[in-house]
């Protein structure tokens, strides 16, 4: 386990997962965070949405969280997707520094240490880059497209954009959103794109991925991808009206 050796780094940190139906990965992935949270400043915690799993996750993270008060379940009334989920999250963190991560088990949960340790006071936003990245052939092929459409379209050179593992302070997630998250599918790409365009100070570092060990997403289905990516399109355009 990698130590945390920033002695910079004094803030409790809300790790925020977005879950549906991963009952086979969950009880794996939720060990894993909390031997990370053993580690982290005290008051750091794990807060789960779930958006009405039907396999037993929400039963599995309820029961965890009344045996754990470092875990905080969050019950989404409605599946409307991970982007609402994550705006969702952002805005009930209960701590100001939020780390969002992914339910699946595809990042190394103690990465969060090298995030840490890049933080400086000026810094608002670390967004993680995928090495060796593992997904499926549709997947990285429409993340590629969209990455390098932003990069030539806005100028704005990111090697990851679709990322969905960073640290970011809960009030630039506030400024940035100012009249609401936009991108009905790429809440990660919006992120990335509104805090740099708002010149706020981020850093990049590079994190581990693996391949999933239970199929494919179940929020992101792969035949999605080609309309996902084309409406992702669509969104960058428009943001880029407002800058």
């Amino acid at each position: 386990m990698i130590s945390l050796e920033s002695k910079n780094w004094t803030f409790p940190v809300s790790v925020v997962l977005p879950v549906y139906n991963e009952i086979r990965v969950i009880e794996k992935v939720s060990a894993t965070w909390l031997q990370v949270l053993e580690s982290l400043p005290k008051g750091s915690c794990i807060e789960f949405e779930d958006a009405k799993s039907n396999d037993g996750t929400a039963e599995f993270l309820q029961n965890l969280a009344n045996q754990d008060p470092r875990v905080i379940f969050h019950q989404s009334s409605v599946k409307d997707g991970f982007s609402q989920a994550i705006a969702r999250l952002l805005t009930v963190a209960t701590n100001e520094w939020i780390f969002v991560a992914d339910s699946d088990g595809q990042y190394a949960a103690e990465d969060i240490f090298y995030f840490l340790s890049k933080w400086n006071p000026e810094t608002k936003f670390i967004k993680g880059v995928k090495i060796n990245r593992q997904d499926g052939f549709f997947r990285r092929f429409f993340s590629y497209l969209m990455n390098r459409f932003i990069v030539v379209y806005l100028g704005l050179p990111f090697l990851d954009y679709n990322s969905s593992h960073y640290l970011i302070k809960k009030e630039t997630a506030k400024e940035i959103s100012q009249g609401g998250w936009t991108f009905s599918y790429s809440i990660n790409v919006e992120i990335t794109l509104r805090t740099i365009l708002s010149n706020n100070t981020y850093q990049i570092v590079y994190v581990k991925h693996t391949k999933r060990s239970d199929g494919f997403s179940r929020g992101n289905p792969p035949l999605k991808f080609l309309g996902y990516g084309l409406r992702g399109i669509k969104d960058v355009l428009a943001l880029k009206r407002n800058f």
